[in-house]
């Protein structure tokens, strides 16, 4: 073996050793690096296949290459559609999509047979969508703790808030209040002023000024001072 053929032996990369340091690039926002890493691993031995799409198609999505992720997903729904990956897939794939395709694969992953984070998300995105209160409630209601549930109360609130009814205008006063005392500062924040403006809106003045002064308070130099 030549010295050259000896250097080259002892710096060889396992498949499996690139692909988690393509990994560890994905983690830290280096979405070319690691993509780049990862179509290096394409037909590589102990590489599975749809794994490898997955994250050429996470990293397209992170990189806003709508189009090629879409494809990438659809691509593993096709050739994989018992993959891990594959009810994300279905998401991802219909966020990428235009107002069209988004609405009509969303719709499809309102089932009981999709796991409760990725329906209410797909739920989430049709409320927004179609200004849907109902698809909004169900969404905070499917994953009460989950990333949208406190963004589907918001805007189920802020839509209610047009409701009408007083009763329901009230209701919606009240959700934004349970968000103002949240976990989110920056939601409840905006949740605190949503409240003041509905009451003044509905001109209960008097709660009006009531959490004006709270916001005051709370929020000392904000920009809508």
């Amino acid at each position: 073996m030549t010295l050259a053929s000896l250097v080259l032996a002892a710096v060889a990369v396992l498949p499996s050793d690139r692909m988690a340091m393509a990994d560890r690039l994905f983690d830290r926002g280096e979405y070319a690096a690691a993509r780049g890493e990862y179509a290096a691993l394409a037909g590589a031995e102990g590489i599975a296949a749809d794994e490898l799409l997955y994250r050429l198609a996470e990293c397209d999505r992170a990189l806003g290459d709508r189009t090629a992720a879409r494809r990438e997903y659809g691509e593993l729904l096709d050739r994989h559609p018992v993959s891990r990956h594959a009810e994300r897939a279905r998401l991802q794939r219909a966020l990428a999509g235009n107002d069209a395709e988004k609405r009509a694969e969303l719709k499809m992953l309102d089932s009981d047979t999709v796991s409760p984070q990725v329906r209410a998300t797909a739920l989430y995105h049709i409320g927004v969508m179609d200004s849907d209160r109902g698809a909004l409630e169900r969404s905070a209601k499917l994953d009460p703790k989950g990333r949208y549930a406190p963004y589907a109360r918001f805007r189920h609130a802020m839509l209610a808030s047009k409701d009408p009814d007083q009763k329901v205008r009230r209701s919606a006063t009240m959700e934004l209040m349970e968000l103002h005392f949240g976990a989110d500062r920056d939601m409840a924040r905006e949740a605190l002023y949503a409240a003041a403006a509905n009451c003044y809106s509905d001109r209960r003045h008097g709660e009006a000024s009531s959490l004006f002064r709270r916001y005051l308070t709370v929020y000392p130099g904000d920009a809508r001072e």
